[in-house]
């Protein structure tokens, strides 16, 4: 997980509690193992929790507490325990007054830093010299700013939700009967209006600028689900869209995470996670901006992968023109097509888009070779 930056001078890297990154690290796991010693990183059931606490790793936070007079200021550095939407955790080596006004500095993920006012609101002895300070923002923040994550790990901010209370107009488009089934109990516990559709050339012919947000299945019947997402971005469509299905292979999940969906969902489809994911969406004040920065926060390492997975598929796909095996190179032209869309190389994806389909109508190599050399080069 990606951490806020230290913005002090390497002699005055030292927290109040005299910790090294270390044994800060240490004494992370040591409380969360005492506050959770399930493995079911839940709530308690009788929490009254608003939002979803996240682990947040920075040893060296500076701080300042405001004194009653205007002019009475004390900088400190602290070190983190969690964030969340409406707040932060602090350790230090004092008690803090519930009440006191806190001014924290924290780097975005974007390396830039922004000073957020909060008030002291618990002060809790954790044991030795060690307190936990809850600090309550002013305002809330976007915490997929501050913590980094995927879309197969992407943290929600609602520990709770009123299913009953959840209302907006969405589109759900995927060709799996038994996925709609489970997609229809689930929506059903809420007051959203759902419209379903089960091809991906449907929903490209509709008007999409009615739907808050869309739900695509891996198999949207004539695309793959990151194929249609793909498409969907390049045509300029910056609502949320949740990807939804089985990524059991890692073909699927490099497809997935670059497809610039907002969030992967597993199937089978547990309801409450289900509604939680489109609270996110549906009850956040979520910016075209905003969603368009969190998705282009793909490593270069995930591209490199994705490249790699292409090159690798044009060497099979000659090992197998080679050995002249129609069936087993319509699976690999398959794939590079759908590498191909979700990288965004049309040349390929124009490339592999009709031969697909004839290859595997007239098990006919040779009358493609052309075509198919070209693509070779392409994968290279």
């Amino acid at each position: 997980m990606k951490t806020s930056k230290p913005s002090m001078d390497a002699h005055d890297k030292r927290n109040s509690l005299g910790l090294s990154n270390t044994v800060y690290k240490q004494l992370l796991g040591l409380l969360e193992k005492r506050a959770n010693p399930s493995p079911v990183s839940a709530a308690p059931s009788g929490s009254n929790r608003i939002y979803s606490r996240v682990e947040f790793q920075e040893p060296y936070l500076e701080i300042i507490l405001h004194g009653q007079k205007q002019a009475s200021r004390q900088r400190i550095v602290v070190a983190t325990r969690n964030i969340s939407k409406g707040g932060i955790s602090l350790l230090h080596s004092n008690f803090i007054y519930p009440g006191t006004r806190v001014t924290a500095t924290i780097t975005k993920l974007d390396g830039t830093s922004h000073p957020f006012g909060g008030t002291v609101r618990r002060c809790e002895h954790r044991g030795g010299v060690i307190h936990e300070i809850g600090v309550q923002f002013d305002h809330e923040i976007c915490l997929h700013e501050f913590v980094h994550t995927d879309i197969f790990d992407r943290k929600l901010t609602l520990e709770k939700v009123d299913a009953q209370a959840l209302q907006g107009t969405i589109l759900i488009v995927a060709s799996d009967n038994d996925l709609m089934s489970q997609l229809k109990v689930a929506v059903s516990s809420t007051s959203i209006y759902c419209k379903k559709m089960t091809s991906a050339k449907e929903a490209l012919e509709s008007e999409l600028g009615q739907f808050q947000l869309l739900i695509i299945g891996m198999d949207a019947d004539d695309m793959t689900g990151p194929e249609l997402t793909r498409v969907l971005r390049d045509n300029g469509f910056v609502k949320p869209i949740i990807l939804i299905g089985d990524a059991f292979q890692t073909i699927h999940k490099q497809q997935a995470g670059y497809s610039e969906a907002d969030i992967f969902v597993q199937t089978p489809v547990n309801t409450i996670h289900l509604v939680r994911v489109l609270a996110e969406y549906l009850q956040d004040d979520w910016t075209p901006e905003r969603l368009t920065n969190l998705r282009h926060a793909h490593s270069e390492e995930s591209i490199e992968k994705m490249r790699s997975e292409l090159h690798d598929l044009g060497q099979t796909l000659r090992s197998q023109l080679e050995n002249k095996d129609a069936v087993k190179a319509y699976i690999s032209l398959a794939s590079i097509k759908n590498i191909a869309s979700v990288l965004g190389i049309k040349s390929l994806q124009l490339a592999t888009h009709d031969l697909c389909d004839q290859i595997a109508d007239s098990g006919d190599i040779e009358t493609y070779m052309a075509q198919l050399d070209g693509i070779l080069k392409e994968c290279a």
